[in-house]
């Protein structure tokens, strides 16, 4: 009986392992700013979320889903429920260094009505031991094109993210603690969208 029991709790471990799959919950402490003109808006909060990566070969997927809210950290702006998804597919070159692609989604919704943000986005990312279980890792993107519904037409994007991957001796747990911060400009410059925050994210599944 022994023996079944702990083949029974081995077989999750195991099959994450051979295909290579993760998944982690999210929590984000984010801060939103926008400038139009001479209006400066700045809003923050906290977006939860789940996302989970696959790994076959040399083939990479990731997806990510998130929901929280914001809120003006001065003036008038009215607070925002946001939104936000990702599914993104691509190839590892080497050990550590990948390339992505995909749909970006991002909406504010707020008593004026909902504003949707749809970006393509190509993005590069890198990965390194420090020391033991703790990886370091960097990614950068950049818009190739976008859908949006607001006033001023969309000129380019890009965004950055960097952390830590720890996991824990001999378990499929692990963490992770990120800093990213993305920028949309748009309207030739008279319009700057800014999205940056720190995320903690606990998942399941070996490196």
């Amino acid at each position: 009986m022994r023996a079944v029991a702990s083949l029974l709790l081995l077989t999750p471990a195991a099959a994450f392992a051979q295909s290579g799959l993760q998944v982690a919950g999210t929590s984000a402490v984010v801060r939103v700013r926008s400038t139009i003109g001479p209006t400066r808006e700045v809003l923050s909060g906290a977006v939860f979320g789940v996302e989970g990566h696959a790994a076959v070969w040399r083939l990479v997927l990731n997806v990510g889903y998130g929901q929280g809210s914001v809120k003006p950290d001065s003036g008038a702006p009215a607070p925002r429920d946001v939104i936000e998804g990702r599914l993104l597919v691509g190839i590892r070159l080497v050990r550590g260094l990948s390339i992505k692609a995909g749909p970006h989604i991002r909406a504010y919704i707020s008593d004026w009505g909902t504003q949707r943000w749809l970006f393509w986005e190509a993005r590069l990312r890198g990965e390194r031991t420090i020391v033991g279980g703790v990886r370091g890792y960097a990614e950068v993107w950049r818009v190739l094109s976008a859908d949006v519904n607001v006033l001023e037409p969309f000129d380019g994007g890009q965004g950055g993210e960097a952390g830590m991957l720890v996991a824990l001796p001999r378990s499929p747990f692990w963490g992770r603690l990120a800093y990213g911060i993305e920028r949309a400009k748009l309207g030739g410059g008279s319009r700057l969208e800014t999205v940056e925050g720190v995320t903690l994210a606990i998942g399941y599944g070996w490196h």
